[in-house]
């Protein structure tokens, strides 16, 4: 199987899986693909205002260390700093409750997160690049593809 047939079938079952099961049943390396996929997808058409308001705010908390994992320091830093606006415990993980705590922000936090963005929108697009290597060392870490 080609290097891009296979990057296309881990991203595909890792949201498949996710679809399944949920997040806290996947795999380390599947929630990484979840979380990339929702801060790229989110912060892209709205912001981190956007990435918070919708469910994909419910695993800003668990992002950080999954990126660590994969060599993406930079977008792990900014969503730690973007988590941090929302206090030391950081954002609520039930939307409904974030939602609220996102139009709660004051104007000083509101500017913080897009000045985050700002930073975001500055970063190389690496952090795609380095998940996937990360993934073609690890086929084994996504069960929902075929042996290849």
């Amino acid at each position: 199987m080609h290097r891009q047939a296979i990057l296309d079938e881990i991203w595909g079952s890792a949201t498949s899986r996710f679809n399944d099961v949920g997040f806290l049943e996947l795999t380390p390396s599947e929630q990484t693909a979840i979380c990339l996929t929702e801060i790229y997808v989110e912060v892209q058409t709205g912001a981190f205002h956007q990435y918070y308001s919708n469910s994909s705010g419910d695993h800003a908390q668990d992002a950080p260390p999954l990126l660590d994992r994969i060599g993406a320091n930079e977008l792990a830093g900014i969503i730690r700093r973007c988590n941090e606006v929302f206090g030391p415990e950081g954002p609520p993980r039930r939307r409904e409750t974030r939602m609220t705590a996102v139009d709660s922000l004051e104007e000083w936090q509101a500017a913080q997160l897009d000045s985050l963005a700002d930073e975001f929108f500055d970063l190389p697009y690496d952090a795609q690049v380095r998940f996937e290597e990360f993934a073609l060392r690890h086929l084994d870490e996504f069960p929902g593809i075929a042996n290849s």
